[in-house]
């Protein structure tokens, strides 16, 4: 899990660049489906990254979004599922020799309750996440856990789950 409290002005909503101190392993600007949390100040709100220069490397980079609320000074942003997302993307890789897609490694949630504001999306091949001893607190209109790619059905393969337990807090919420 991580947050920041970065300088940029979002005390207007829309497109923006948050330049951030050091972008830890999971926080990727090129990430597709993507969440980040802001909050602090304003309406929170999770919002999808769209671009930047973030590669989880801990250096200094950039994320890109568009916020629909105004959060002024003091604001922070961070995971949008308690570092779920940034641990899935964190434990894969992208084989070189030969060149394939995302694949393996394996998540171990630990036990607690994490809150989620944004789809977690599982996208890696051969993935297993251990949810054992943990809930997931849907704090969303969306689906909470997504496993694959929703445009190509067959993109990853061979993911598991281990003890998924989640909880809907959106009032009759169907997701």
């Amino acid at each position: 899990n991580w947050s920041q409290s970065p300088s940029t002005n979002l005390s207007t909503a829309g497109a923006k660049t948050v330049n951030l101190a050091a972008c830890v392993a999971g926080v990727l600007a090129g990430e597709s489906q993507y969440y980040v949390y802001v909050a602090g100040t304003g309406t929170a709100e999770a919002v999808l990254v769209t671009g930047g220069t973030c590669q989880g490397d801990g250096q200094p980079g950039t994320l890109q979004f568009t916020t629909v609320n105004a959060h002024p000074a003091g604001y922070t942003v961070g995971s949008a599922s308690s570092g779920i997302q940034e641990a899935v993307i964190a434990a894969r890789f992208r084989p070189t020799n030969p060149t394939g897609t995302l694949q393996s490694g394996k998540v171990v949630v630990p036990p607690g309750e994490f809150k989620a504001f944004a789809r977690i999306s599982i996208r890696a091949s051969n993935m297993t996440v251990d949810f054992s001893g943990s809930i997931v607190e849907c704090w969303m209109i969306d689906t909470c856990i997504y496993v694959g790619d929703q445009s190509v059905s067959n993109a990853f393969q061979d993911i598991t789950l281990i003890n998924p337990r989640g909880r809907p807090i959106i009032f009759n919420g169907q997701k």
